[in-house]
């Protein structure tokens, strides 16, 4: 009976125990909830230089001594304005005295051939024309001369200069081997005067090249005026054969164009060539003349710049970045000379020609700048985010 009560308290005490460990709270496993992967856009990025809205680099038109530079650089400057001015124009002003003349000329014998061909010698017409071309002819050769002459004298110093060293070292040499002097004093000798030949050399090369170089607008006016003497010549000798009206009015209709022509080209030589005007309102960005010293048209005499408006211009979107880009695009801006600050802009125009840079096809986005900022200069370099 106390075994079986023992066996009937083991097996409530199992079943208690049992209960109890259901009801005890028990800890739970963590849920394994996927982690979300970032998705990043990092778009198309690309490397560009900023750039004013305009820039140009000024050149006179004819060779010449600057007189006056009226700005400097940092100036600020107006469409139209003055910036320098050629000197010496007393040539400019003989030569638009000598074509006004001509155009008197050639207008008085025109109306002549006109009105009164009946009492005119087309003969004496066209003899006229071509003294008026060979007046020109000499003109433009004397026009040329007086150019090569003005610019000519330094190349021309510095060849007589040279010229007096080679002397000086020949006359050295010789007084040594005259007194017997060491091969040590002959040697150095014999080496200044090679020097010397050689410093005449290139002297003489610089002349020769100034001499055939520089000098293109005149040769060509000369060219011109040679063709003339040959056209009136030709002319004159057809008319001597077959005296028409028609053909002594059209000669006297040419000859007075060429005049009116030559007219316009001297007014403007004198009234125009010998200034340097701004072509638009910008900032003066560098000055490479000087005043009192010869330039010529192969020669930047200013640069000049219009920055009320940034521009960037990439130059590193290969073609397949830039298929992902269309006008209109804001972007993002950071310059490398500001870091930590951000400036956004917007695609203006996608270039549809290429470039060969680093070995692959290239293309030039220009990017307009919407923020401004007194730091900028041109030429910084920026990276541009194009966001998709």
């Amino acid at each position: 009976m106390k075994k079986r009560l023992f066996l009937v308290i083991a097996v409530l005490t199992m079943i208690i125990v049992a209960a109890g460990c259901h009801l005890l709270p028990t800890e739970k496993e963590p849920e394994s909830n996927p982690v979300p992967t970032p998705v990043t856009d990092a778009g198309v990025i690309a490397e560009a230089n900023l750039v004013p809205a305009k820039y140009s680099a000024l050149r006179f038109a004819l060779p010449g001594k600057v007189a006056e530079i009226t700005v400097t650089e940092g100036d600020y400057v107006e469409e139209g304005q003055v910036l320098a001015r050629l000197g010496n124009v007393e040539s400019l002003e003989a030569q638009l005295l000598a074509a006004d003349l001509a155009v008197v000329e050639a207008e008085q014998r025109l109306k002549e051939v006109k009105r009164y061909y009946a009492d005119t010698d087309p003969i004496a017409l066209a003899e006229s024309a071509l003294d008026v071309a060979e007046s020109q002819q000499l003109a433009a050769q004397k026009a040329l001369d007086d150019a090569k002459i003005a610019g000519l004298e330094p190349l021309e110093a510095q060849l007589l200069a040279a010229d007096m060293a080679v002397m000086e070292a020949e006359q050295t040499l010789n007084e040594l081997e005259e007194h017997n002097a060491d091969q040590d004093a002959l040697d150095l000798a014999e080496a200044a005067l090679d020097t010397a030949e050689g410093q005449q050399r290139a002297a003489q090369r610089a002349l020769d090249d100034a001499s055939t170089a520089t000098y293109e607008p005149l040769e060509a006016q000369l060219s011109a005026a040679d063709l003339a003497v040959m056209d009136a010549d030709q002319k004159l000798r057809a008319l001597e054969r077959k005296r028409r009206e028609q053909d002594d009015v059209k000669l006297a209709q040419v000859a007075y164009d060429l005049a009116k022509g030559q007219q316009r080209a001297a007014r403007k030589a004198l009234e125009e060539d010998v200034k340097l005007t701004a072509p638009f309102a910008g900032k003066v960005i560098s000055i490479e003349l000087e005043e009192g010293v010869y330039t010529s048209p192969a020669e930047v005499a200013l640069v000049l710049a219009d920055n009320s408006t940034w521009y960037l211009e990439t130059f590193d979107l290969d073609e397949n970045e830039v298929v992902r880009i269309s006008e209109g695009d804001r972007v993002e801006i950071l310059f490398d000379a500001l870091p930590g600050q951000s400036f956004t802009g917007e695609v203006e125009s996608i270039s549809e020609y290429f470039l060969e840079r680093f070995g692959n096809v290239t293309y030039v986005v220009k990017i307009s700048l919407a923020e401004k900022d007194e730091r900028l200069r041109w030429g910084m370099t920026a990276e541009v985010s194009f966001p998709e």
